[in-house]
């Protein structure tokens, strides 16, 4: 199960700006040690009232899910991809207003997989883009799909015959939101090759075993399956100048370490190895199942792909952000100054 593209076409971007507009944390204050680029929390100018005063009501708010916008520049050409949407529009959509973005630039929506806290926000999204975007005189907004989309998905219940159902949107209805549906599960470029979206990733790492107690329906038998892997996620890669990969992550649910040897190494019948300068996104260790993988995982981030800086949120947990930090490798803290923010509102400016 190898990616078929590679890197080579992937252009080397002048600047990247990322802006976290879906995240389960909420945090305007704290600081970053991680020297990434500029990290700020936005509240727009034009939001705060003519007495100068702080409206509280104009931050961000956190939700249990995952979107980012991600605006690349190379030669003072420029393209904007929007990263998953959230668990529902309103969320979206409010905090969207509240960053001041601009709809009509999302030139392409990617989907990392099919779960409610990341796909449930689209037609939202979507709807408001497509409309901006004709306000414009713009070609349509390309939604970008994994092709694999279960009908019914769920967790079950510990101790009991029940399963707490997980719904994602229609092709029927994204279709109706506007924008040009794209279904695959191959490795692909996307807007002028300023982004890689990767294709179903490799499973090596024998820890990595997926979201346990995860099922799917199956409707031949009217039963519900296990299917602890989710093999349709997918992540997003860009390249800056001179730094190396930037790899955002949906939830992380084929393993981080998975994930990023993946990234590092797209097509693993070659030996070059890509320096990564970030990961950001779920590396989904949290959860009772989830936290006994934590010092593994760091163990093997360090020693397998060491990136420059990390940013874990939505389902990585604090018990992940500390490991990294503070947790020994060869007699020394893995990630000490390496691990950044990923609170709703943050953006990432990097050059």
């Amino acid at each position: 199960m190898a990616n078929n593209l590679g890197y080579e076409n992937l252009k080397e971007l002048d600047e990247i700006e990322i802006i976290i507009v879906v995240d389960n944390e909420v945090d305007p204050l704290s600081s970053s040690s991680a020297s990434i680029g500029n990290i700020t929390t936005e509240i727009r100018r034009d939001l705060i009232n003519k007495e100068e005063t702080l409206n509280i009501m104009e931050y961000c708010c956190g939700a249990h899910g995952y979107s980012v916008l991600i605006t690349g520049t190379c030669n003072g050409e420029s393209h904007s991809v929007l990263f998953d949407a959230g668990p529902y529009g309103k969320i979206f959509m409010d905090n969207s207003r509240k960053l001041g973005i601009d709809y009509s630039k999302i030139e392409t929506v990617v989907l990392s997989h099919w779960h409610c806290d990341h796909s449930d926000g689209l037609s939202s999204a979507i709807e408001a883009i497509s409309k901006a975007r004709r306000d414009h005189s713009l070609r349509e907004v390309v939604v970008d799909l994994p092709k694999d989309r279960p009908s019914r998905r769920g967790i079950r219940i510990p101790n009991s015959d029940h399963v707490m159902v997980i719904n994602n949107p229609t092709f029927e209805e994204l279709e109706k939101a506007g924008g040009e549906l794209l279904k695959t599960d191959e490795s692909h470029m996307i807007c002028s090759d300023f982004f890689y979206v990767s294709g179903k990733i490799s499973r090596h790492i024998k820890y990595e075993t997926g979201l346990a107690d995860h099922v799917a329906y199956d409707e031949s038998s009217s039963t519900w399956t296990d299917d602890p892997l989710i093999m349709e996620e997918r992540f997003l890669v860009l390249r800056i100048k001179n730094k190396g990969l930037i790899v955002v992550t949906g939830c992380g649910h084929a393993g981080i370490v998975n994930t990023l040897l993946q990234a590092q190494n797209p097509l693993s019948d070659k030996r070059e190895k890509y320096p990564i300068y970030l990961v950001m996104g779920g590396f989904h260790l949290a959860g009772y199942n989830q936290e006994s993988k934590i010092e593994e995982t760091v163990r093997d981030i360090k020693a397998l792909i060491n990136p420059a800086f990390l940013a874990p949120g939505h389902c990585s947990g604090w018990r992940c952000r500390a490991a990294l930090e503070f947790q020994l490798h060869e007699g020394e803290a893995a990630f000490a100054g390496r691990v950044a923010p990923t609170a709703v509102g943050k953006i990432y400016n990097i050059s």
